[in-house]
């Protein structure tokens, strides 16, 4: 079976931490540890940690696969990554018992043939185990931001292994929800979500917040510091625990969503807020300002929220107030 290790501190060249996979002979993954050295080190806007790990995470799957069925990876086709695909959607996940969602299977075989793009490169492999097909892209779908300069507007090349999935764009949590869930929270918890709704800190931001990295803000002008940075010290992280805790806390207040689902509230009502701002300080930008507020390392990330802004106006006026007003989440 094949398993992932995290690097020990006392390696120049590896990062205290870097995943490492490794074969039921306890031997290195060679390939896939050079790929991920590579996107960690090589380029000027190197991936981060986190998005390593992922990377990692899908590479153990599918090098897993193969060794459990005696695979060589350099000798795969298609029919090998397509039957991999097929288990992901056909069998629910071990680690969570729940069926894969279609974004996750097309985020790991995407991730896959990434990897075989790079071997091909590298020349690790003389062909590419897959190929793609040309899709026409109606308006009613999403396109890059610089699908104008398109030579071919309307067509994109998709990898002919990914399956259909619908875009399910995120929603505001409605003031009454936003009521009945607090309600359902202890504390640390119910402080956690505060946080989360007011800041849109991330999980393992939350999980990693200390008292001590809250800065006093008594003697701040509002008008002369509306936002106030934290220097988050991510240590050790529970993350299971905390999404386990929201989990049933949706699930008893009778509210479909979960913990992210109060970071998506935030960017929204932040991004209408800004709007409305930027209607008197014409050099404001809203989606810029949120992409920064969220850590997003692309306002593409960010812009999908234009979207849900304009889809969800009626329930975002409420938020705003119960946000910015004077309405408080004391869960009554």
């Amino acid at each position: 079976m094949v398993r992932i290790i995290k690097a020990a501190m006392g390696y120049a060249a590896i990062p205290a931490g870097f995943p490492i996979l490794l074969s039921e002979r306890m031997a290195i993954v060679e390939p896939a540890f050079a790929w991920l050295m590579e996107l960690a080190t090589i380029p000027g806007r190197s991936h981060a940690a986190e998005t390593i790990r992922t990377y990692c995470e899908h590479l153990h799957d599918w090098f897993d696969s193969l060794e459990q069925s005696g695979l060589d990876w350099r000798a795969v086709s298609e029919a090998e990554i397509a039957a991999w695909r097929n288990r992901m959607l056909s069998q629910p996940s071990p680690h969570t018992k729940r069926p894969y969602a279609r974004s996750t299977v097309n985020d790991r075989v995407r991730t896959v043939c990434r990897f075989y793009v790079w071997a091909q490169g590298r020349g690790w492999i003389e062909a590419l185990p897959f190929h793609f097909v040309d899709v026409r892209v109606g308006p009613g779908q999403r396109q890059s931001f610089l699908a104008h300069v398109n030579a071919r507007p309307g067509v994109v090349a998709a990898n002919v292994l990914t399956v259909a999935e619908h875009e399910r764009l995120p929603r505001p949590l409605r003031v009454d929800q936003l009521r009945r869930v607090f309600a359902q929270l202890e504390m640390p918890y119910r402080l956690m979500a505060e946080w989360a709704l007011a800041t849109g800190l991330r999980r393992k931001e939350l999980c990693g917040l200390a008292v001590f990295q809250v800065p006093e803000t008594a003697h701040l002008d509002d008008e002369d510091h509306p936002l106030v940075g934290v220097p988050l010290t991510i240590t050790k992280v529970r993350k299971a625990r905390l999404t386990a805790v929201f989990a049933e806390a949706f699930r008893t207040a009778g509210v479909a969503g979960s913990l992210h689902w109060l970071r998506h509230t935030f960017a929204m009502t932040m991004l209408v807020r800004l709007q409305r701002q930027a209607s008197v300080t014409p050099d404001l930008n809203p989606l810029k300002i949120v992409q920064i507020l969220l850590g997003h390392s692309s306002i593409h990330s960010t812009a999908i929220y234009l979207r849900c802004v304009e889809l969800n106006a009626r329930e975002l006026a409420d938020s705003i107030d119960y946000l910015y007003g004077e309405l408080i989440p004391d869960g009554r």
